[in-house]
C-alpha cells in the first residue's frame, strides 16, 4: 500500500515551487476521459483515503508527481513554465491502467 499523503507532500512542495492545475491535469489519469482533474480535487481525495494500492492509478499519479518533482529541480529548477511539457512527458513513462 502507498500513503497518500505522500501525494499531498509532493502537491505542496510543487505548488511552491509554482505547479498549477494546467500542468497537474496532465498526470492525472482522467485526461484519458477528457477530464481536467484539480490539484484540489486530487488533494481532497488523498485526505479521505487510507492508503493507495500499489501500482494502481492513484499510486500511478504519486509517482509521475515524484518524478515531475525530481526532474524539474534536476533541470528546469526556476522555471514554472515548464511543468505542462514535463508533466506530459511524465505522464508518456507511466501510463495509466486501462479504465
Amino acid at each position: 500500500m502507498t500513503n497518500p499523503k505522500q501525494t499531498i507532500a509532493y502537491l505542496d512542495e510543487l505548488q511552491q515551487l509554482g505547479f498549477t492545475n494546467e500542468a497537474y491535469w496532465r498526470v492525472h489519469h482522467f485526461r484519458e476521459k477528457n477530464k481536467r482533474d484539480t490539484i484540489n480535487a486530487h488533494r481532497a481525495y488523498c485526505e479521505e483515503t487510507g492508503a493507495l494500492r500499489e501500482g494502481d492509478n492513484n499510486a500511478r499519479v504519486q509517482e509521475r508527481l515524484a518524478l515531475l518533482l525530481k526532474y524539474y529541480k534536476a533541470y528546469h529548477s526556476g522555471k514554472p513554465t515548464a511543468f505542462p511539457e514535463l508533466a506530459d512527458a511524465i505522464y508518456l513513462l507511466i501510463p495509466p491502467l486501462p479504465f
